[in-house]
């Protein structure tokens, strides 16, 4: 970084080298002094593209430590916790590095442009520059009104994100539901907010790049007039001339401070909360030994920590004294809310511990109540960072079952797991967590609820492997409800009641009903040999932008004509105003021609149009920016929430098959580049056109043949740069969403990843992403650099040759032509640059635009005849999931009567979730008819359909609200009627505002399932369809919500998929 600053003021001293010489060859025309820049800005050029090297290099080394360190504080952090948003945060904060050198070196750039006015003009200059403090100050005022509203803007947003996280990941439950709408509802409320305090903060930038834009002009027409008026001198060509072009120059500190302004405030709230976030408290490390203890001794725990008053949280478990017996397999029971979940948690230090002491071995592995894996293959799911071990492997497999559904997988166990697992059974995964469980080589397992999400088949054949080796020395804490399935190989029982233990029992195990299994038992699909790491190939999921155009066209034909026809308007106008100041510029040096020096009226009369324009120009400036800022926002409004509504409105297939990482990448990143990006780039491309079209007009008075010499070889350079930065910066846009997919997936693994010790491997596979997105990330900047570089070395070639060219016109000509001449090489980058990244920008919207083409579910008529009981008909049905997949449902055909109870059973696998999901329409027939109360669900509208039928899923899904904002998302019911269902699911705990957090930790499983049931009952529909909505609760809960479940849902038709026949 000292490097690059040193750098940075010798180009900076470099940069002043035309200016210097230009009153030199304006008072002296000489080959001498046109000639000595050329060597000046040769070298400056090759410093300048060293020191950005430099630069880019240190912003990408902050970015991915920053991506880093931000990940490995969440695998330290309390599950739950929130860490996507700060990704957003990353990107700004590195960013700021380039604008520190160039921020240190203004005080340097400001004294050589003093002195060199000074030299021109005299004690006058500094009449120009007594407007710096007033500058300061207002641009002071505008700065804090725009960091307030920054941090309002920043406080909306971060309350928008999580919300926007759970809508995108729990999609496919919210529309099973039909709930989707009260989260279009309150992230369109959350968003309005944002962007009005958005608007503000954009305006109040705006004005304070504004201020320092124009007040370079402004001060050097007071030094005009100072130098007319008070010292009465006249102004000749090259003092005019030469100090437009100083004062030209010392635009560019002003600038840097006006964007330092804009950027650095952003990245102090950026910077205030990363450090809230790596401040927040780790989680205890686990105590374990080296010793194969296990348990507790006089220990109590609560969910978390006492608050910032001392106030010590409810105990979750009190006074547990327990050792689990090393090499057995210890039962864990009790009721739904009793601290069984908690137990292991506890072990894990997962919890709080206020009191006692825990043992737990070195070795451990963990199966989650809830299913989790991440993003990879199966085999990659399975081993889990370990090494392969084939014969390990099929004994696993074998062990869990899984034989028949790699069989029926496309490719076996190299079969890739989509995120949230959305490709598989709810059996199926609860199999593959057990078999990585088993296949590690951890001594202690910890097994939540393996067997409630299987069928009865499944779990009697995983419960015959007991004996089997794979099973061998370990200990075991097994929590499950099937208890006399368990009790036949369990050497200890300890049941629990509010969260303490109330009964110990030694059992002796009795054989299995079934033989012991051996690994050849079960047909496995073929595997790679013993050792190989093959991993399958990740499909893309990326945004495929077809180009720009198409992002333009939908950008601005959201609002309409008329909206973008009176910006275009004031545009033109304030280009003309700019080409007329050129021409009044050529007019006021030309008059040299006539007089020696130009007379003071004269002088003074050219100086007075000047500033007219100047603050005609300001006026019209000043309006486009609000109305770009204003449309751009507004055009954003719009194209959220219509991707909002496309997205949530998506036919299922869709959801299957798309990378939900790009699509929260979507939302964040590119909507993030549409309203700070793009209207900053539209706010400043009027500028950038209207200096580079002054100047080519200029030039384009030269008696040069051919004209305009240097767009040749700008032209190639220009087709090569495009062609390259055009595909490499879409790959790399690319490579963002899955660092966001390995984030979020973490957050939801946290305590898995722990559990096995897995830190190190899950941060591995974060740094391969952070290392695939940089390489394109640098490749990106590197062709920037490489582009700039050859065009800082055409300039000084340029400006040499148009020097000597204007040697043999006159002084009015060749200060103009000089003047112009001084800025051609930078301009011509910047303008080209600026197009580029103005088509980049639009990528994003083309992206966007990708959101808004998400295949629609069918919309149909919503018949009547819907509400009240239902009655279900299938006719010769035959349902596939994908067009190249064989059917999951063949030739069905059955009848269910208005009012009737119906269990749904099968292997796990069988087609259960697929029967119930072509119900509610998430999958349709290709063949046969379904019917509804004798209404073909081919014409029926599905989001309808939906809100008239209550699903309880498998797996319990809330979200971050309150319990009655939990119940009632769509606010239906009076909280008397919530707490009347309440109560009846036995969960009543006296308010129905309790705070929820968005994983609802402080509940257990079967809680939440219980939560989820009172949100069904509530609903009351004539359909009620239950998937396995009671596995997780114990049969005495079962058995008494049976009845609630009875009363609850009145004459309503049932349908139940569950496993425990009992049920």
């Amino acid at each position: 970084m000292a490097l690059s600053t040193v750098l940075v003021f010798i180009t900076t001293a470099l940069a002043y080298a035309p200016s210097h010489y230009l009153s030199r060859i304006l008072s002296s025309p000489s080959l001498r002094n046109v000639i000595a820049p050329f060597f000046a800005l040769s070298l400056r050029a090759v410093l300048k593209w060293v020191e950005l090297l430099l630069v880019r290099q240190i912003m990408g080394r902050t970015r991915g430590n920053l991506t880093a360190t931000i990940y490995s504080k969440l695998l330290r952090t309390p599950q739950g916790t929130e860490a996507v948003h700060l990704l957003t945060d990353v990107d700004k904060l590195a960013d700021i590095w380039c604008l520190i050198p160039y921020l240190l070196v203004t005080p340097f750039e400001i004294g050589i442009g003093v002195v060199l006015l000074y030299r021109q003009l005299g004690s006058s200059a500094f009449v120009g520059l007594l407007l710096l403090p007033f500058t300061f100050v207002g641009a002071r005022k505008l700065s804090r009104v725009h960091a307030q509203e920054n941090r309002s803007r920043n406080f909306y947003r971060d309350s928008r994100v999580p919300k926007l996280d759970e809508l995108i990941r729990f999609i496919r439950q919210l529309k099973l539901s039909g709930y989707q709408e009260f989260w279009l509802k309150e992230l369109k409320k959350i968003r309005e907010l944002e962007l009005g305090h958005l608007l503000k903060a954009h305006c109040a930038a705006a004005g304070v790049a504004l201020i320092w834009e124009l007040s370079v002009p402004i001060m050097a027409c007071l030094s005009f007039l100072a130098y007319t008026t008070i010292e009465g001198k006249t102004l000749s060509v090259s003092i005019v001339f030469t100090s437009l072009s100083v004062f030209q120059m010392f635009s560019y500190p002003l600038i840097t401070i006006a964007e330092a302004f804009r950027d650095l405030i952003p990245c102090e709230a950026s910077l205030m909360r990363l450090e809230e976030y790596l401040r927040l408290e780790d989680v205890s490390p686990s105590e374990r030994a080296q010793n194969r203890r296990v348990g507790f001794a006089a220990a109590s725990f609560t969910f978390s920590g006492p608050t910032k008053h001392g106030i010590q949280p409810k105990l979750a478990l009190k006074k547990l004294h327990v050792d689990f017996p090393i090499g057995k397999i210890t039962l864990i029971i009790g009721s739904s809310g009793s601290g069984k979940t908690s137990l292991l948690r506890a072990l894990l230090s997962e919890l709080y511990r206020v009191e006692g002491e825990v043992y737990l071995s070195s070795s451990v592995a963990y199966c989650s109540q809830l299913p989790w894996l991440c993003e990879g293959t199966v085999r990659d799911n399975i081993l889990f960072g370990t090494s392969y071990d084939e014969h390990r492997y099929r004994m696993t497999i074998d062990v869990c079952a899984l034989g028949p559904d790699l069989e029926g997988f496309p490719e076996g166990d190299l079969t890739r797991v989509s995120e949230g697992a959305r490709n598989l059974s709810g059996g199926q995964k609860a199999r593959i967590c057990l078999a990585r469980a088993l296949y590690s080589s951890a001594s202690t397992l910890l097994l939540d609820s393996p067997f409630e999400a299987l069928d009865t088949r499944t779990a009697a054949h995983i419960a015959a492997s007991i004996n089997s080796d794979i099973w061998r020395d370990r200990t075991v804490l097994l929590i499950s409800q099937s208890v006399e399935l368990c009790q036949q190989f369990a050497q200890k029982t300890i049941r629990l009641e509010s969260g303490s233990i109330v009964e110990v029992e030694m059992l002796s195990p009795t054989s299995p009903s079934q033989p012991a299994l051996s690994p050849s038992s079960v047909v496995l699909p073929v595997y790679p040999s013993q050792g190989s790491d093959v991993k399958a190939k990740a499909s893309s999921n990326g945004s495929k932008a077809t180009g720009s155009e198409s992002g333009v066209w939908t950008f601005f034909s959201v609002l309409g004509k008329s909206a973008w026809l009176v910006l275009l308007l004031l545009i033109i106008l304030e280009q003309l105003l700019s080409f007329r100041t050129t021409i009044l510029l050529n007019n006021w040096g030309e008059s040299s021609k006539y007089f020696q020096f130009t007379p003071p009226t004269l002088s003074n009369m050219y100086l007075k149009q000047y500033i007219l324009y100047l603050v005609t120009t300001f006026s019209m400036r000043l309006l486009s920016t609000f109305l770009i800022e204003q449309n751009v926002l507004k055009t954003s409004s719009h194209l959220f929430q219509n991707c909002l509504e496309r997205f949530t409105g998506g036919a299922f297939h869709y959801y299957d098959n798309t990378s939900f990482g790009n699509i929260t990448n979507c939302f964040m990143n590119d909507f993030e580049v549409i309203e700070e990006s793009l209207p900053r780039k539209l706010r400043h491309g009027p500028v950038i056109s209207s200096i580079y079209s002054s100047i080519m007009m200029t030039l384009g008075g030269a008696p040069m043949k051919p004209r305009f010499p240097h767009l040749a070889p700008i032209r190639t350079l220009y087709r090569q740069y495009t062609s390259a930065y055009t595909a490499v910066s879409k790959t790399e846009k690319n490579l963002k969403g899955p660092i966001i997919t390995h984030f979020s997936e973490s957050q939801l693994g946290l305590e898995v990843i722990r559990a096995f010790s897995a830190e190190s491997y899950h941060f591995r596979m974060l740094l391969d992403r952070i290392d695939d997105f940089s390489r394109f990330h640098y490749a990106t900047r590197y062709i920037n650099r490489w582009f700039m570089f050859r065009c800082d070395l055409l300039g000084p070639l340029f400006f040499t040759t148009l020097n000597i060219i204007s040697l043999s016109l006159a002084p009015g000509a060749m200060a103009v032509i000089l003047t112009a001449n001084n800025q051609l090489a930078p301009n011509t980058y910047w303008t080209i640059k600026y197009v580029e990244e103005l088509k980049r920008d639009f990528d994003s919207v083309e992206r966007v635009r990708e959101l808004l083409n998400v295949p629609q579910e069918r919309l149909g008529y919503r018949p009547s005849r819907l509400r009240g009981v239902v009655s279900i008909t299938f006719e010769g049905v035959y349902i596939k999931h994908q067009s190249n997949l064989p059917d999951a449902i063949k030739n069905m055909s059955f009848v269910i009567h208005a009012g009737e109870k119906v269990a749904i059973v099968g292997r796990t696998g069988a087609g259960k979730s697929t029967l119930i999901s072509s119900i509610l329409g998430a999958v349709l027939p290709h063949e046969g008819s379904i019917s509804l109360n004798g209404v073909d669900m081919m014409s029926v509208d599905l989001a309808t359909l939906r809100k008239e039928i209550t699903f309880v899923p498998q797996d319990p899904i809330l979200f971050s609200s309150s319990v009655r904002n939990n119940l009632d998302p769509l606010s239906m019911h009076t909280d008397e009627e919530c707490l009347h269902v309440l109560q009846g699911c036995q969960l009543l705990t006296g308010t129905t505002v309790t705070s929820l957090t968005a994983n609802i930790t402080e509940m257990s499983v079967g809680e939440r399932q219980l939560l989820c049931l009172a949100r069904g009952m509530l609903r009351n529909s004539g359909l009620v369809i239950l998937d396995e909505a009671t596995s997780s609760l114990d049969f005495a809960s079962e058995k008494k919500i049976k009845s609630v479940i009875q009363s609850g849902f009145g004459n309503s038709t049932i349908l139940s998929v569950i496993h425990r026949v009992t049920s």
